[in-house]
């Protein structure tokens, strides 16, 4: 499945974006304080990304 180390599609691609979702964030007092659907807010997130990429006729890739 290619599923090793070996990578070189990410050496030669001209853009890369990586994701990264918040689970939780310190209020004003400093305490921490849950991000609910951080998960779900993220996938839709990037399903509109890449829609909108798609529309302006870029090519995309997501990893599998």
């Amino acid at each position: 499945m290619g599923t090793d180390a070996r990578k070189p599609f990410l050496e030669t691609a001209p853009w890369l974006i990586a994701v990264f979702a918040v689970n939780s964030f310190a209020d004003t007092t400093g305490a921490r304080q849950p991000t609910y659907n951080a998960k779900e807010s993220t996938g839709i997130a990037c399903g509109f990304l890449i829609a909108a990429l798609h529309q302006a006729g870029l090519a995309t890739l997501t990893p599998r």
